[in-house]
């Protein structure tokens, strides 16, 4: 699932624009690379949804291609949960795993991730509204019916911060998975009761902070897959 693909589509042509005028400027790059006189990356947008981004790149090399995937995965900010406070947890899942099973719920961030502060350069002294998005969780289960915990059940103060999944994605009305993500379950006389801060962050930080499934490229400079259609076949090689 790819969260955040209008933060990754400026990118692209951010560097699409730059890449161009520093190859022609580095004294490093060979003479045949010069006589490409390459002025600008081509990009040609594929397939383009809320799961899935799919684009060609022309007059660049494979190390651009391999560095924009790099940044996909490592470099590309988001929000996920960093800090949970456990005031109750009586279920039979220990504190540990609910913790890390928290900190991987994918969250929206497109409305906030950039003007948000990543934590360590935030001048508070704990957390603010600068730097973190408070998320509570309260559960209990009082018949002798199994109670499922869930994403529907965790709450945000910020309504542009929420689970992108579920009932709560309609909030944003921008995602398709329509499934909760359990979280766990309770039975009789259990309750979970926690406090958390979602944060901003890198995936070379964690992998919570990775927005994407999988970012993978291939090279075909004769047209062999055909994943590029010419007008006139004579035109493939």
């Amino acid at each position: 699932l790819l969260l955040f693909s209008n933060q990754l589509l400026i990118l692209i042509y951010k560097m699409s624009s730059n890449v161009g005028h520093q190859y022609e400027n580095s004294d490093s790059e060979s003479d045949e690379w010069q006589d490409e006189k390459i002025c600008k990356v081509e990009i040609d947008i594929i397939q383009l949804n809320d799961e899935v981004i799919k684009f060609s790149l022309a007059n660049t090399r494979l190390s651009f291609a391999n560095c924009l995937r790099r940044i996909f995965i490592a470099e590309t900010p988001c929000l996920a949960i960093d800090w949970v406070k456990i005031n109750k947890n009586t279920s039979f899942f220990c504190d540990e795993f609910l913790v890390h099973r928290l900190g991987l719920l994918p969250l929206t961030s497109d409305e906030t991730v950039s003007r948000m502060r990543f934590a360590r350069e935030c001048q508070c002294s704990d957390h603010c509204s600068e730097c973190a998005v408070q998320l509570t969780l309260e559960k209990q289960c009082r018949d002798e019916s199994t109670h499922v915990v869930s994403t529907a059940d965790l709450k945000s103060q910020d309504p542009r911060v929420v689970p992108a999944c579920g009932s709560q994605r309609k909030a944003v009305d921008e995602y398709v998975e329509n499934d909760e993500i359990i979280i766990a379950k309770l039975c009789r006389g259990q309750e979970l009761n926690v406090v958390c801060l979602a944060r901003k962050g890198i995936g070379k930080e964690h992998a919570k902070w990775n927005p994407t499934a999988s970012v993978a490229f291939e090279y075909d400079p004769d047209n062999a897959l055909r994943h590029t259609t010419y007008p006139k076949p004579e035109e493939w090689y």
